[in-house]
């Protein structure tokens, strides 16, 4: 079954059972090397378009990458989120947060499945990882950030604040994504 009969099928069962009380943690595998989890409000094929322009750029496809990105709220501070020392080491502005706790939950719970095959760290690496997530996206961190775990895994975190969500803002967010999985690290 091809991607987008998958995808027909799942959004018809869906329709005729409803929707379920706990949302479906299975981000799309959008191309060899990138999986999505897509919570703004962009549409998914700009960030698919974005991953295969990228894709074709790399010289080797060994490493997987999660790309996770979420909306944020209303700019409040260019400094990171309060408490900020020693609790993360993402860096960016504080805005409002407007993901929920489900959504919040739901970005935590697919970090933890993707960390899941990282066999190159220990778990207690992995916890931490996953703490600064939880933490820095509860306090409205801004990230345009690509984490690399492994040789072959990474997780690249890109918010998206109200202006980049429209179409004249998305250059910045192109260069921010385009560039972050091509650097010299995803082409080992």
């Amino acid at each position: 079954m091809n991607k987008l009969s998958l995808h027909f099928f799942l959004v018809t069962l869906l329709f005729i059972v409803g929707c379920p009380k706990k949302p479906i943690a299975l981000p799309p595998e959008i191309s060899k090397s990138f999986v999505m989890l897509n919570l703004s409000s962009i549409e998914d094929q700009y960030f698919i378009d974005m991953a295969t322009n990228a894709e074709s750029k790399m010289a080797f496809l060994k490493a997987k990458t999660l790309i996770i990105i979420y909306p944020l709220g209303e700019f409040v501070s260019n400094r990171p989120p309060s408490g900020f020392e020693g609790n993360t080491n993402f860096r960016g502005a504080t805005h409002k947060v407007v993901l929920t706790e489900s959504e919040i939950n739901n970005i935590n719970e697919n970090v933890s499945n993707f960390l899941a095959k990282a066999s190159c760290t220990n778990n207690q690496y992995k916890r931490r990882y996953i703490n600064e997530t939880d933490w820095w996206l509860r306090n409205g961190g801004a990230s345009q950030s690509q984490s690399p775990i492994c040789n072959d895994i990474r997780i690249i975190m890109i918010s998206i604040d109200p202006d980049r969500e429209k179409p004249r803002e998305r250059d910045n967010l192109s260069y921010v994504f385009t560039t972050k999985p091509t650097t010299p690290f995803s082409m080992t």
